[in-house]
Order: structure tokens, then sequence, then C-alpha cells
């Protein structure tokens, strides 16, 4: 918990400093990224983002979980998220908040391979993050929420 919360600090401290490149830059751009996370276990996807407006974007996110204890769980998402985009920090930030629904497939598997539970269906993306820009082109991302707990990821601006 203490390395979150210095983590943190140093990312609000980061912030009130001059950014290296410039933000999000709305209509037109596109970003695309990888994420590694923590979720009910180890997280990775893939994170889209395409800008409509100054502040508003549209994207999706393709992830993927997996727990195993005495079963193994496994969740596999594709989902279409909106997100806005705040322009409060100084430049090089891109703080923003993402929603939007997508489809799961959650499955539990017993140590001898049977299948113990199986579920899909409509789901959510509900998460709140950041962007530093550490050149024009590219973006270090963390996101706090759902289906990631936390992620962090890279982002290239095509």
């Amino acid at each position: 918990m203490r390395k979150i919360i210095i983590l943190v600090a140093i990312l609000f401290a980061l912030g009130m400093s001059n950014g290296k490149a410039q933000g999000f830059d709305g209509k037109g751009s596109l970003m695309l990224g990888p994420t590694v996370g923590l979720s009910w276990g180890a997280a990775f996807g893939v994170t889209g983002d395409y800008g409509l407006t100054d502040n508003w974007s549209i994207g999706g996110d393709i992830c993927y979980t997996s727990y195993k204890s005495f079963y193994k769980y496994t969740l596999v998402g594709v989902l279409a998220a909106a997100s806005y985009h705040f322009d409060f920090l100084s430049e090089g930030w891109d703080p923003y908040l993402k929603g939007g629904l997508g489809y799961f497939n959650w499955s539990n598997d017993a140590p001898d391979g049977w299948n113990v539970a199986n579920a899909s269906g409509v789901g959510f993306i509900l998460q709140g993050g950041c962007r530093y820009y550490i050149k024009d082109n590219i973006a270090l991302r963390a996101s706090l929420g759902f289906p990631y707990y936390i992620g962090l990821g890279v982002d290239f601006k095509l």
C-alpha cells in the first residue's frame, strides 16, 4: 500500500511540473497500446482511443485475466468505450474518465480439466486514468477501475 501512495505522490508532483510533450490531440488522433495490470490475477490487453472532439474520444479494449488457486479462473473481454479527457493539468498530461460496455466470457476450470462453470454476456468498463506524453507520439498510461483494478501501459500515437 505504501508503494501505491508513493507512486501517486510522484505522479501528482510530476503533474505540477511542465510536460515534455503535448497532451491529448483531440479530433482525429489515434492512440493504441498494450496494457498489463492486476484484476483477479495478472491481466493483459490492448487499448485503443480515437479522438472525436477536443475532450471526447471513443475506443475499445481487449482484455484477458487469469487467476489460479484450486480452480483456474479466466476472463476475456471485448469492450467499446467513450472517454472524457480533462485539460486541468499542465501540458503533456492527459487525465481521463472512461466508461462503456462489452462482451465478457468467464470460465472456472477444475484441476483435472473438467469445466466447473462458464458464463458470458454483457459487461462494463469504468476507469479513471492518466497518460503522460514522454514524446509527441508516445505516452505512459496508468488507470484504476474495471476490468483492470490497476492497469499500466504505453500508448503510441498513430
